[in-house]
């Protein structure tokens, strides 16, 4: 196998790493795989450094991403972009609270599972130091 598609595919597998919902709520892991001058631009137009994203990923509750139609090209041999299109799909449970006028009739919906997905296209630049990415 080429050594570019070892690296492409080894860089889809990182990217993969860090979308597991085992994996971002692990600090440690999380730590390990981004760099210590990591930034991230939210949707919003925030700016995340690598401490930032630790701790928000330690609060986010459990959702499962996927992650479809990477694209990996080798800007340098020791720097990568790598984009890729991720589907979030978030439970949450719903509670909605009628009130009935003649009984005052208060009925709670709970585990009422709905299912969000958000789109993005996202992208992150890998860079290698020493022998890892």
């Amino acid at each position: 196998m080429p050594e570019d598609l070892q690296i492409k595919e080894y860089l889809v597998s990182l990217e993969n790493k860090l979308l597991s919902a085992a994996v971002r709520k692990s600090a440690e892991e999380i730590a390990q795989l981004l760099a210590d001058d990591y930034l991230e631009y939210g949707s919003s137009g925030k700016v995340y450094n690598k401490k930032d994203t630790i701790e928000a990923l330690q609060s986010e509750p459990v959702i499962e991403i996927s992650a479809h139609d990477f694209e990996v090209k080798l800007l340098t041999p020791e720097v990568a972009l790598v984009r890729y299109i991720a589907v979030k799909k978030d439970k949450t449970i719903i509670e909605k609270e009628t009130d009935s006028l003649k009984n005052k009739i208060y009925i709670a919906i709970k585990n009422y599972k709905s299912e969000i997905k958000k789109i993005s296209l996202r992208s992150s630049v890998w860079k290698k130091t020493g022998e890892n990415w």
